[in-house]
């Protein structure tokens, strides 16, 4: 998903937003097609879900700094307000179809709802990225800066530095999502109730979207990234503390997690770099590296 940004950037560089945004969508939704016939350990579908995604991601952000000025931060998290919404509804929903309707959580559901659960959500997001192809473009002339030359990015150590404190911090903030509803289970939550866990993960993440998002447009996005990712590390450390016994502690870590990580997510933008490195040419690609 992320190795894919150093051809993405270019691209996007010199105005092709629109054909990376109908190329991405129309891989999205045929991999999103096929996991529902999918075979056990066949796993072609997430290469092409990954890529994907990684192609319409970043582009997806980096639009909203040609309409906006001021206030990009803050734009940028309500921006991301539509990743807390999918991700409340599509826990919910894509459980409760796999497992017949939530009647059958424990045993979990069967072949057949599985692939009617798998394609009810592909039929879903095909009209999503639909809209999002009418809906979005991009405004501004192409960039004429786009000649990339590897060797500059390593001579850069603020660029080097940032880079690796982005994959650490997303690393930490992406693995308790992955891992947190099998977590949950056996922290002793039972197998229905688990399945709002990652819910309520993203529910909670709009804390962190929006209110320190209006402070970054002030203080600097670096600066309220520090305290943020200080937040995360700490909430991650707290799950390690869940008893096996107690059922709220799971919850309580979650929404704690919650915050930090959104507001994190959300600071992954090309013009923090640009702002802070010696960029020459295409700042997108050399983030998404």
């Amino acid at each position: 998903m992320i190795g894919i940004g150093i051809i993405v950037g270019p691209l996007f560089d010199r105005g092709h937003f629109r054909l990376l945004l109908m190329i991405s969508g129309a891989l999205c939704i045929l991999s999103n097609f096929m996991l529902s016939i999918t075979r056990e350990h066949v796993f072609y579908q997430g290469l092409g879900m990954g890529l994907s995604m990684g192609i319409m991601y970043v582009p997806s952000l980096r639009i909203l700094s040609h309409y906006f000025t001021r206030r990009r931060a803050f734009a940028t998290g309500v921006a991301l307000t539509g990743s807390f919404i999918g991700g409340v509804v599509y826990p919910i929903m894509i459980n409760n179809l796999i497992n017949s309707g939530g009647k059958h959580f424990d045993g979990g559901g069967t072949p057949a709802t599985f692939r009617l659960g798998i394609k009810l959500n592909a039929a879903l997001n095909s009209g999503l990225l639909v809209l999002a192809n009418l809906l979005m473009r991009q405004p501004t002339e192409p960039s004429k800066t786009t000649k990339l030359n590897a060797k500059e990015f390593l001579k850069e150590p603020d660029y080097i530095l940032m880079i690796l404190g982005i994959a650490m911090s997303v690393l930490g903030a992406f693995f308790p999502v992955i891992y947190v509803q099998l977590f949950s289970i056996t922290k002793g939550i039972s197998p229905d109730r688990s399945s709002y866990i990652l819910s309520i993960l993203h529910g909670a993440s709009i804390l962190g979207r929006i209110f320190p998002s209006l402070l970054a447009d002030y203080m600097g996005s670096l600066n309220t990234l520090i305290p943020v990712t200080a937040g995360l590390g700490s909430a991650i450390l707290g799950f390690l503390g869940s008893g096996t016994s107690l059922k709220t502690p799971v919850p309580i870590d979650l929404f704690i997690h919650a915050a930090p990580s959104g507001h994190l997510l959300s600071k992954l933008e090309p013009r923090r770099v640009t702002r802070k490195c010696n960029l020459n040419g295409s700042s997108f690609s050399r983030l998404r590296t």
